[in-house]
């Protein structure tokens, strides 16, 4: 009797546990659900984030180049300015030479001019017959005479002839620097045109530095609006890593739990089989066979890892990507089906469960040897939990009909087969994971 009472308490303890734990579970999926909802919520951020700063440091990279180009053109004008200076500098110097060989040739004319007034006027002050009769009666002879009058007459053409030439010379000299001077007009036009242009483009790069200056400052805050995503994700991941590792704690606990009340009744049950065989060994009618109905069935007697569950991509059959194939930096934590004509086909859920993970905001429905980014690399995916820890995956789908929250049954379509995320065709990606850790999902059929 007192071995019957530990009995009923003991099963009154393991079946307290048992009700504790479901409330308890019950408690954690409220959780988890909220850390689920909160981090879907930061991936969004997260990619938000991410999409303004790639679209930031584009602008970056094109005011980039706009300001080196202006540099460059700035650096071509002010090296023109600086021949044009030059020029400039050069043409002011033989203006400067030309002044001083007018002013040179000017004193000479002066000069000769001057002695040629002097000529003259002793000429006019005498009396011209007296002169003209110096002259013939001062003369030995007749050729000599005449040759005092030319000698005379050749002085004064002369005089006019040197006068001529310098005056000529200056002609040519006041032609040059007028010259030299519209040439200086001209360069210094050019010089006050690029000045303004200058301007112009030290303008341009100012206004273009201030943009940068304003990118800079919103690339800044994009990477660190990022990193701080970054430290959310990986905390909530470590919680929700948390959950499942408690998860696991609590199922290995009722499964425990589970094999000792197992483990009770198969002792009741012996006894109870004991006590029967007791009574039948006095009677001789009994046989072995009547004996072996009475014996509890063999366990091993029934298929174990039979699996259960449904094939997410009915009709199709063809693993393009076997679990943990080697891909160099990872292995595959998956399989991947397809085959010719899977685009487009249903998914459909391998068990009942609930989602609790789905993105559907993944365009880039297309074969890429990239990672779009989108879903962290699965693209359009669902999650489900099936409970005890049991969850599967289905990523890279063009189209969803299910949202998180759902309860799906077992072969409830779930979406479509697409290329989205990283994908570099047409497939399904199917994961299978106990209390979060992947493990082969043919070993489920």
């Amino acid at each position: 009797m007192a071995g019957n009472l530990f009995k009923r308490l003991i099963s009154t303890l393991i079946s307290l546990i048992l009700v504790m734990s479901g409330v308890y579970c019950a408690m954690a999926e409220d959780d988890i659900d909220g850390m689920i909802s909160e981090k879907e919520q930061i991936e969004a951020r997260f990619e938000q984030a991410r999409e303004d700063l790639a679209k930031n440091e584009e602008s970056v990279s094109l005011k980039e180049e706009y300001k080196a180009a202006l540099e460059e053109k700035l650096a071509m004008l002010s090296g023109e300015a600086s021949e044009i200076s030059d020029d400039i500098a050069l043409i002011e110097n033989e203006i400067s030479q030309k002044n001083t060989e007018l002013a040179t040739a000017e004193r000479k004319i002066a000069d000769r001019m001057e002695i040629f007034r002097g000529r003259l006027k002793d000429i006019y002050m005498s009396e011209r017959s007296t002169a003209f009769w110096e002259i013939l009666l001062g003369s030995e002879s007749l050729s000599d005479c005449v040759d005092m009058m030319v000698l005379l007459n050749g002085v004064s053409k002369k005089d006019q002839q040197m006068i001529d030439d310098i005056q000529a010379e200056m002609d040519i000299i006041i032609s040059m620097k007028q010259e030299l001077s519209s040439k200086k007009d001209e360069l210094s036009r050019k010089s006050g045109e690029l000045n303004s242009k200058r301007a112009e483009v030290n303008e341009l790069v100012e206004e273009n530095q201030e943009v940068l200056e304003v990118l800079y400052v919103e690339a800044e805050k994009a990477r660190d609006q990022l990193d701080q995503n970054n430290e959310q994700l990986i905390a909530l991941e470590n919680d929700i890593a948390a959950y499942y590792a408690e998860q696991k704690r609590l199922a290995e606990e009722k499964a425990e739990q589970e094999r000792l009340e197992e483990e009770r009744k198969r002792l009741e049950e012996e006894q109870k089989l004991q006590d029967q065989l007791d009574e039948l060994s006095t009677d001789s009618d009994q046989t072995d066979e009547d004996i072996d109905e009475l014996l509890p069935e063999n366990p091993d007697s029934e298929q174990i890892g039979a699996g259960g569950y449904v094939w997410p991509v009915p009709g199709f059959y063809w693993l393009s990507s076997e679990w943990n194939e080697d891909r160099t930096t990872y292995n595959h934590g998956a399989i991947d089906i397809a085959g010719a004509g899977i685009y487009g086909a249903s998914v459909v859920a391998a068990a009942a469960g609930t989602v609790i993970y789905s993105y559907s905001g993944c365009p880039h429905d297309y074969g890429k040897e990239y990672s779009c980014g989108c879903g962290g690399g699965y693209g359009n995916y669902v999650m489900i939990d099936h409970g005890d820890g049991r969850s599967t995956l289905y990523a890279h789908l063009s189209s969803l009909v299910v949202g998180q929250g759902e309860y799906v049954f077992a072969g409830q379509v779930l979406g479509s087969v697409g290329s989205t995320g990283h994908s570099t065709g047409p497939h399904l990606h199917f994961e299978t994971r106990l209390y979060g850790e992947k493990y082969n999902p043919m070993l489920e059929y």
